[in-house]
C-alpha cells in the first residue's frame, strides 16, 4: 500500500478510526492463523485417538481370548 493513500486516508476518516480499522485487520489475520493451527492439531490428535481406540481393541481382543483360556485351564 503505498504511504500517500495512507496519509490522504488519515486525512479524510482520522487517525483513529484508520488505527482502529487497522487493528481489526490486524486481529481478524492472527485469528485466522490461530483457526488453521488448531484444526491441524486437533486433527493430528483425532488422528492418535482412532490409533488408540485400535490397540484398545486389540488389547480387549486379546484379554477375552486368555480369558478364556483360563475358563479352560479351571475346568
Amino acid at each position: 500500500m503505498d504511504l500517500s493513500v495512507v496519509i490522504e486516508a488519515i486525512s479524510t476518516v482520522g487517525f483513529p478510526i484508520i488505527m482502529a480499522l487497522g487493528c481489526f485487520i490486524f486481529i481478524y489475520k492472527i485469528w485466522n492463523k490461530e483457526q488453521e493451527e488448531q484444526q491441524a492439531r486437533e486433527d493430528k490428535m483425532f488422528k492418535q485417538l482412532d490409533g488408540f481406540k485400535q490397540t484398545m481393541d486389540n488389547f480387549n481382543v486379546t484379554l477375552s481370548k486368555i480369558d478364556t483360556r483360563l475358563e479352560v485351564l479351571e475346568h
